[in-house]
C-alpha cells in the first residue's frame, strides 16, 4: 500500500554497454552469463552524484551508436574490481527528457473499458488450462 505514495520518488539509472553473452538455463529460466555481463554489473557500482542517468560504456560511445550531443556528456574513470580501470560516459536523465505532454484526461467509459480489458486479459491467463509438470522417474 506504502509503495503507491513513493511512485514519486523512483528514480532511473541506464548503464548501456555493447559486447558479448552466453545464455545459461537454470531451473527452466535463462540467464545471461560472460564477462560483459560480469562488466555491466560491476557500472552499476558508479561514483555518478546525479539521481537520474543514462551511464554508458567506452565501447558503446566510441561506436557512435548511441552518442548524446558532446555538451550533455560527462567523463568518469572509474577502476572496476577484477577488470581494472575503465572510462565511463554519463548523460543526465534530466538534459535528454523533453517537456511532458499534458495526459488526456479519459472518460469514465474509457475508463471503464480499458479496465474491462485489463481484467480479461487476467482471467483468460487464469482460466486457461496448465499443462502438468514433468517428473524426472528413475529407470
Amino acid at each position: 500500500m506504502d509503495s503507491c505514495t513513493q511512485t514519486s520518488d523512483l528514480k532511473l539509472k541506464f548503464v548501456a554497454h555493447v559486447g558479448e553473452v552466453a545464455t545459461q538455463k537454470i531451473k527452466r529460466r535463462r540467464k545471461l552469463i560472460g564477462m560483459d555481463v560480469i562488466f555491466v554489473h560491476r557500472l552499476l557500482k558508479n561514483p555518478v552524484q546525479v539521481p537520474e542517468y543514462v551511464l554508458l560504456s567506452e565501447d558503446l560511445y566510441q561506436s557512435g551508436d548511441a552518442s548524446p550531443p558532446d555538451h550533455l556528456v560527462h567523463e568518469i574513470s572509474q577502476d572496476l574490481e577484477g577488470i581494472g580501470p575503465v572510462r565511463t560516459y554519463f548523460v543526465e536523465v534530466e538534459d535528454l527528457a523533453g517537456p511532458l505532454a499534458p495526459l488526456p484526461d479519459p472518460s469514465l467509459l474509457r475508463r471503464f473499458g480499458e479496465t474491462g480489458a485489463i481484467l480479461g486479459r487476467g482471467l483468460r491467463y487464469k482460466l486457461r488450462p496448465r499443462r502438468p509438470r514433468r517428473t524426472a522417474s528413475a529407470h
